[in-house]
């Protein structure tokens, strides 16, 4: 028996509501979107007074997307935005993992132009043949997941370490298909602006950092002096610049410094490792040659472009923002939206912790797929065939819209 796809997924999403309870806190109190097949957001404005009528909407209508919202209201349904009396927030971060360059992407994602038919890998904007605007298919493997939750440890330690926030006041939820929303709950932070909303992400995100202004300076004799405080940041790059003199050799520290750095200035770094340190310890910068004036702040630089963080600014300074409704079933994935606690994100696994069908095997008619790292296995290529996959992996490629069909 042939069912086309979008009947075979509203029969499994239809099943996982009727036989799980979703619950909402403060639910009166939230604005409430839903979606269909291939569009996240059919309406929104809408509100339910209990549990007990979120759950009889979720069997009845059986919705592809869930969302709600971060603000609280004091009328979630009213329309124009203005009228719902805004109480507060929330404060949500939202890494996807097509939004971090990882060097993935060079291999499972494609374009191609509809113009010349011209075609590639990698996400190339114009055609190199016609100049032609292309087309890109974006994926997301294990790889692109793993990036997510490395970026999603970085945020945790700033919100903790850096801003004060304790691990009761954060909440981190796989999203249900690209990555993982961090939410703080608190307080401290629930009634803040928007203007006060950028702010705080330019602070997260380094947005316009100053080194000098941290207290990195230049002193008389052209040395480079640290006046600044012993916390925040200045601290915290510091502390970085201390692991980098803990590398053994001079081609281990180009990886850091400037690559235009000289050998002999790198090599003296090496030597003369335990005064560099102990300059750093009484505030001021060790300089191993009389031109290397710029050297740490070359340094500083590449430091902080490797801790840059790709988290979607839009969605933290939008106050009125809708996401995905835990314990929800994401239908472009097929996954659920699920929390996952800190210490346990390195090793979560979304098609075995998430997934609703994992038991068993399911055919499907593919389309193209290229070859995929999913659930540690290798998928793929596939074109314009019959295959019989796990049924996680099945149903996945299903709400992709890569399988128009299930085959019983």
């Amino acid at each position: 028996m042939i069912i086309k796809a979008e009947q075979f997924l509203k029969s499994r999403i239809k099943e996982y509501y009727e036989k799980n309870f979703i619950s909402v806190p403060n639910i009166e109190k939230r604005e409430f979107g839903y979606g269909i097949y291939n569009k996240k957001i059919l309406d929104r404005n809408i509100a339910f007074k209990n549990d007990y009528e979120l759950n009889t909407f979720l069997r009845e209508r059986v919705p592809f997307y869930l969302s709600y919202s971060v603000a609280y209201y004091e009328l979630p349904d009213a329309k124009p935005t203005s009228a719902k009396k805004l109480l507060k927030n929330d404060f949500i971060f939202e890494y996807d993992a097509d939004d971090i360059p990882t060097p993935c992407k060079k291999t499972h994602d494609s374009w191609i132009c509809p113009k010349c038919k011209e075609e590639g890998k990698g996400h190339t904007q114009k055609c190199p043949k016609c100049n032609s605007r292309t087309e890109i298919s974006e994926w997301i493997c294990d790889k692109c997941l793993d990036a997510t939750k490395k970026q999603t440890k970085r945020l945790y330690n700033i919100l903790t370490y850096e801003l004060g926030f304790s691990e009761q006041e954060i909440k981190i939820t796989f999203s249900g298909h690209k990555g993982f929303h961090t939410k703080i709950i608190s307080p401290k932070i629930e009634n803040i602006k928007q203007n006060e909303r950028i702010e705080l992400m330019d602070y997260i995100t380094e947005e316009g950092l100053n080194f000098k202004e941290l207290g990195f300076v230049p002193d008389e004799k052209g040395s480079i002096k640290f006046l600044g405080e012993k916390l925040g940041k200045s601290q915290k790059y510091l502390n970085f610049i201390k692991t980098v003199l803990e590398s053994n050799d001079a081609t281990e520290l180009l990886k850091y410094f400037d690559p235009n750095t000289s050998t002999q200035t790198l090599n003296k770094l090496v030597n003369n490792k335990k005064e560099a340190l102990e300059s750093l310890e009484k505030g001021k910068f060790y300089r191993p040659r009389k031109e290397s004036v710029d050297l740490w702040y070359n340094l500083l630089e590449n430091l902080k472009e490797s801790q840059k963080l790709y988290v979607d600014r839009q969605t933290t300074i939008d106050m009125y923002k809708i996401i995905r409704v835990p314990n929800t079933i994401h239908g472009g994935a097929m996954l659920l939206s699920k929390e996952v606690k800190i210490d346990k994100i390195s090793d979560f696994n979304p098609f075995e912790e998430a997934s609703i069908y994992k038991d068993g095997t399911l055919k499907i008619h593919l389309k193209k797929v290229p070859r995929l790292l999913l659930n540690r296995e290798i998928f793929g290529p596939y074109e314009n065939e019959i295959v019989e996959l796990p049924n996680n992996i099945a149903t996945y490629f299903l709400a992709k819209g890569v399988a128009d069909e299930a085959i019983l």
